[in-house]
């Protein structure tokens, strides 16, 4: 049975309207899908755990070297400037203006401040990654600058007297330390030294 043109017309505007109410359902889906599979694209925000905090003369990190490859440089070269990367063992508890970083057979290694230009955190600083741009020496530690810098860390008067010897040993001079993390400020520095721990003609 043929469909009369009055017919034809009537279904042609009942699908239409139809589609107009489905069109706005399909593109809210097509939205979804795509805010669902869409590719991250902004880079994860910086924490104060990625942050170096500086301290003296100011420097770039630029390939630093382990303090492992330090005693061959001084069998070569007699002392090695540049930046070394170190593990914090200690700080000065009076100043801040020596560390003690873990050596290359993981023994105690002292770094000075150089000209006492500035100061590290007094505490607080043990196991943080530290870049250190300044040099590496072979020290002569005298009997007094030993008993001196134990008296610094608090270490008790018995350890203090057991020091009879001189020591020969590894030690960095620095003009500039990066310590890995957000390191908040701490107050003045007021207390003063009665040594010098200049590398160039430096008093022990």
């Amino acid at each position: 049975m043929g469909v009369s043109l009055k017919d034809g017309i009537r279904v042609y505007f009942r699908a239409m309207n139809n589609l107009k109410f489905m069109a706005p359902a399909m593109l809210a889906v097509g939205l979804w899908v795509g805010c669902g599979t869409a590719p991250e694209t902004q880079p994860a925000p910086s924490t104060p755990s990625d942050e170096w905090t500086s301290y003296g003369e100011a420097f770039e990190i630029d390939a630093p070297q382990a303090v492992s490859e330090v005693p061959a440089l001084l069998a070569a070269h007699g002392e090695a400037e540049g930046q070394f990367e170190v593990e914090i063992v200690e700080t000065c508890t009076k100043m801040g203006c020596w560390m003690s970083v873990s050596g290359p057979e993981g023994e105690p290694v002292m770094v000075y401040m150089k000209d006492h230009a500035f100061f590290v955190p007094k505490k607080g600083m043990e196991g943080k990654r530290a870049i250190i741009s300044g040099t590496a020496y072979n020290d002569t530690v005298s009997v007094d600058l030993q008993k001196h810098l134990l008296e610094d860390a608090n270490r008790s008067q018995e350890e203090i007297d057991a020091v009879t010897e001189v020591k020969y040993e590894l030690a960095f001079s620095a003009a500039g330390v990066k310590i890995l993390g957000h390191i908040e400020a701490e107050e003045d520095h007021d207390h003063q030294h009665d040594h010098e721990h200049d590398h160039e003609g430096h008093v022990h």
